[in-house]
């Protein structure tokens, strides 16, 4: 039976945007990530090498390498690097098999400069999300508490806030419910052959904007897996054209949908 995403947390209603001009942007380039598993005992210090297409024995072939440390606490924190030793990765974890996630993960731009900064407590997201442009300035400052959004605030790039309205019509796809376009979604996602071969998990935030003319924009999906991405941005590249704008008072707005989508492995 062909396995299917499933979806969590799914953020109740999309929000319509005032002046949103710059959004959201899609990395042009996001390095692939190879998971990796280590059983039993970890030591101190350990340092993987990697290329395009997975692990090598050695530097001579790599285009990057994993460095694993293991502190007196039992935190696991792996740091990727290219060979030119900038920073591509940092994350912590308390466990590898299974793979658990707790502490900071931060994740670069290829000019070296952070791309977004995430606290997991538990393999689920806790406190401050802090996502940034490609420039440095902060876009987006989210509050999370076990995976669940409290509040978000959003920056343009020249750090003006935007600002959001709840007081509108929201936008349909097709004119059906949100509950179509979610049944919609996940029945169109497949799980990429190359996560179930490798055994790969994800919890994938996504959001993307409904401009004025019913058209997508901004998708977003923060998920260090690439095939994840591939999968939920193919998805809904296909409801272009298809939706209703949302309204207030008459006038069309941009409108945001946040959602989780879930690729578990196990299931």
């Amino acid at each position: 039976m062909l396995r299917r995403p499933t979806q969590t947390n799914f953020i109740a209603g999309p929000l319509a945007a005032i002046g949103l001009t710059t959004r959201h942007m899609i990395t042009r380039f996001v390095f692939p990530i190879f998971l990796i598993l280590i059983t039993n005992i970890v030591t101190p210090q350990e340092v993987r090498y990697f290329n395009e297409k997975g692990p090598v024995k050695d530097s001579k072939h790599a285009t990057y390498f994993e460095t694993i440390t293991k502190s007196s606490e039992n935190q696991i924190c792996s740091v990727k690097q290219k060979m030119n030793s900038d920073t591509l990765s940092y994350i912590c974890y308390s466990s590898l098999s299974p793979l658990t996630r707790n502490g900071v993960t931060k994740i670069y731009y290829n000019s070296g400069k952070p791309q977004y900064i995430k606290n997991y407590k538990n393999n689920k997201l806790e406190g401050k999300t802090i996502r940034f442009y490609e420039d440095g300035k902060i876009e987006s400052i989210i509050t999370l508490a076990q995976d669940s959004v409290l509040s978000e605030k959003s920056f343009d790039k020249k750090g003006n806030e935007i600002k959001y309205l709840f007081d509108w019509v929201a936008p349909k796809y097709k004119n059906k419910t949100i509950d179509y376009f979610r049944n919609y979604l996940l029945s169109n996602i497949s799980y990429p052959q190359r996560a179930i071969d490798r055994s790969i998990s994800d919890k994938c935030n996504v959001a993307f904007i409904i401009n004025e003319n019913g058209n997508v924009i901004d998708i977003d999906v923060q998920t260090d897996i690439v095939p994840f991405k591939e999968e939920i941005v193919k998805a809904i590249q296909k409801t272009n054209g298809k939706w209703i704008p949302g309204e207030r008072y008459g006038e069309r707005f941009k409108s945001k949908f946040t959602m989780t989508i879930n690729f578990n492995n196990n299931q």
